[in-house]
């Protein structure tokens, strides 16, 4: 969920939590004002009260729902990836929305927010790689990193589109792994039935997504499930 600390709200503990993005802090509020921007959004106001930690048991709860539930984890470490460059944030998040048909027109602009649909997955194509240790590189094709160190990593082919053109693309690592809603290593253990490996995928990649396209490196961030 989302939420909006103003004035100073964000001079003090908004400049804390930013400066404590390494750490796993909860928040609690009270009297906010409830709103809607890209889901639920919450906003300080005036005679909202605002607590780091605070001293109760929900905390501890909160605390351990996130150390064991690794969806919970990535989500937000994507989320602190961005955070940690404030103008790359905000190029994302006001990225210009587009149709997949003015993309090869589009110059200059770095990211673009797109709502497509995954229509097909490329099931000739592995959906995972060995990568290794430190880079995104594949593990034997990396010279600066030990082999025997690799680990694996997403890679899924997929062609996406919208109302006016379609588009192949390739989902890596922790982005897939946030729509997915699972570790490689949970597919991993699927392949000894390819079928039931392929159908988990499909349940949850042929939906509508907005998209982030990252220029030039033509990436796709993924950013949330539309909901119909």
């Amino acid at each position: 969920m989302r939420i909006n600390l103003w004035e100073g709200f964000a001079h003090n503990q908004g400049r804390f939590l930013f400066h404590e993005l390494d750490q796993d802090h909860v928040l609690g509020a009270s009297m906010v004002s409830v709103g809607s921007y890209y889901g639920a959004c919450l906003s300080t106001v005036g005679r909202t009260r605002l607590f780091i930690d605070p001293d109760i048991d929900e905390t501890d709860d909160l605390h351990g729902w996130y150390a064991d539930d690794g969806y919970v984890q990535k989500h937000i470490s994507w989320s602190q990836i961005l955070a940690n460059n404030i103008s790359q944030m905000e190029m994302v998040f006001n990225a210009k929305r587009i149709k997949l048909n003015q993309f090869s027109a589009a110059h200059n602009v770095i990211y673009f927010r797109v709502l497509a649909k995954v229509l097909s997955i490329d099931s000739s194509m592995p959906i995972w790689y060995e990568s290794c240790a430190r880079h995104s590189r594949r593990a034997d094709m990396c010279v600066k990193c030990d082999p025997s160190n690799s680990r694996p990593r997403y890679r899924i082919n997929v062609k996406v589109g919208d109302a006016t053109n379609t588009l192949s693309v390739v989902l890596f690592g922790q982005y897939a792994e946030m729509i997915i809603g699972c570790p490689i290593s949970s597919i991993q253990a699927m392949t000894n039935n390819e079928f039931a490996a392929y159908e988990y995928l499909s349940e949850r990649l042929m939906n509508t997504f907005t998209f982030i396209l990252h220029v030039p490196e033509i990436e796709f961030y993924y950013l949330k499930r539309e909901m119909h």
